[in-house]
């Protein structure tokens, strides 16, 4: 009896390389201005720690009114660190990294309140609406 010949394996299909979306102005904008504002926030809460800093080696007494003031700047600097990387991710099209700025949105609208800061209050919500928006357009592109 005859038998045929063996078939030969099939060599894989390559995956085609996917199209690299683009990020678009707007969010891309939104996202800039987001990194801005957690540079500046980092700034200044560096730059408060050192003041805080300089007084208490300088001798002058703080209480509690400037530990207190001391634990709100280091928790100020945490977030902004934080957010600075769900910035970063949401720039690599992850979705932890929207997962991130909500998150770190919605503990700096709890801080804000606290704080009575209103207008910053308002940036933030503005900033955090145009963000959601942006992506939510290109939401079938994050990983």
């Amino acid at each position: 009896m005859n038998n045929p010949p063996p078939l030969l394996p099939l060599a894989p299909i390559p995956p085609r390389p996917q199209p690299k979306p683009e990020r678009g102005g707007f969010l891309t904008i939104v996202l800039g201005i987001r990194l801005v504002a957690d540079g500046f926030a980092i700034l200044g809460s560096l730059g408060a720690m050192r003041l805080l800093s300089t007084a208490a080696e300088s001798g002058t007494r703080l209480g509690s009114e400037g530990r207190a003031a001391g634990n709100f700047v280091t928790l100020l600097l945490v977030i902004a660190c934080i957010d600075l990387a769900g910035v970063a991710g949401v720039f690599s099209w992850r979705k932890w990294g929207v997962y991130i700025l909500g998150g770190c949105e919605a503990l700096g609208f709890i801080i804000r309140i606290q704080a009575g800061q209103t207008g910053m209050l308002l940036v933030g919500m503005g900033t955090i609406l145009a963000a959601g928006f942006a992506i939510a357009m290109r939401w079938r592109y994050f990983e």
